[in-house]
């Protein structure tokens, strides 16, 4: 059965790899932005001295090799400028799947500033390539363009470490499951091959027997909407699974796999297939939500307070099938799944 515990929701572990490339790809043009103001700077001081200053080997290289420098930082530039923009549509696009919108988790005073930089160093650029002043005043321009720049990817640097902590926090607030791992440790399904029986816990005394008149009832259900319907298997108050009941009416499997002693509650609306948006739930305290991966066709389980509907509805986009059932729903089919005197426990 599936234990329900209290998960701390993460951050997929492909989007922290995208991070990780995005701060990469920036650190990297800091770290040669850096190299070449420092290149710049010594230039600019050779030519104020008429040479007295002398240059470094270091600057010699950078110098004689400007082109290449030059080139390798363009493609510095763009591939974190694209990197960058690529990663915030993509965090948004996953915030959207724990009910956030606003994309309010992507914004941060740094990636503006840097924002605001990087116009400024264009206007001094071009500024200084269209000036008649000395070359040791040009060059100052040039130093000028390129520290900006320097401190501009810094800017986004912290930018995108602090963004990284907001979408975090963010997605742990949403309370929505985003790592198959954090799930519970199993699905909602009727195994392939049933195994021992387990200790039953005591049956519900106000609820009436799961017997043949109850199970037809469900058939009759089943056959006649001629969908899938929900089941939900309780044995405890943090244990439940979903199990189905076939559009054809057999319950044969979903019998067998039943824990003796445990409460069943066969809903009448089937799960969904449609989109979850703007969907609006009955009133309630608590609500039992059903999710049909898409992938895998497991059915997985999870209590959804009032407060947290959005955020279920949001992780609701991305199943094959999904239902938000009211706690205590009185349009449910209820029952105690006991064992009847002389039919052996399910093995």
């Amino acid at each position: 059965m599936v234990q329900e515990q209290e998960r701390v929701s993460r951050t997929p572990r492909g989007w922290e790899l995208q991070t990780i490339s995005v701060f990469s790809a920036v650190a990297a043009a800091a770290v040669l932005g850096m190299v070449l103001l420092v290149s710049d700077l010594a230039l600019w001081a050779y030519l104020a001295s008429d040479g007295a200053a002398g240059l470094s080997p270091m600057v010699r290289t950078v110098f004689t090799h400007a082109e290449t420098f030059d080139l390798l930082y363009l493609l510095l530039v763009f591939g974190y400028i694209g990197g960058f923009t690529w990663w915030q549509f993509s965090t948004r696009q996953m915030l959207r799947r724990v009910g956030d919108t606003t994309g309010a988790a992507t914004r941060h005073w740094a990636v503006g500033a840097w924002n605001g930089l990087l116009v400024i160093g264009f206007v001094i650029g071009y500024a200084a390539s269209t000036s008649d002043a000395a070359p040791e005043t040009k060059m100052g321009f040039i130093s000028l363009r390129v520290g900006l720049r320097v401190l501009a990817v810094c800017l986004l640097l912290i930018g995108v470490w602090e963004i990284r902590g907001q979408v975090r926090k963010a997605v742990a607030d949403s309370g929505v499951i985003l790592r198959v791992e954090d799930m519970p440790q199993r699905a909602s399904a009727i195994p392939a091959r049933l195994l021992a029986a387990p200790t039953a816990p005591a049956p519900a005394t106000d609820l009436p027997d799961a017997d043949e008149e109850f199970w037809e009832r469900v058939r009759r259900m089943a056959t006649g909407l001629r969908e899938d319907l929900a089941l939900l298997e309780s044995s405890g108050p943090y244990e439940h699974r979903w199990l189905l009941i076939p559009a054809s009416g057999d319950v044969t499997a979903v019998r067998a796999a039943l824990a003796p002693g445990a409460t069943i509650a066969v809903f009448a609306e089937p799960p969904a297939a449609s989109e979850a948006k703007g969907f609006t739930p009955r009133p309630a305290q608590a609500y039992h939500g059903f999710l049909e991966d898409a992938e895998t066709g497991a059915l997985w389980f999870q209590s959804v307070e009032p407060k947290r509907v959005p955020a279920f509805l949001a992780r609701a986009r991305s199943a094959a099938r999904w239902g938000l059932y009211p706690a205590g729903d009185p349009t449910a089919i209820t029952a105690a799944n006991r064992a009847r005197q002389g039919e052996p426990d399910p093995a």
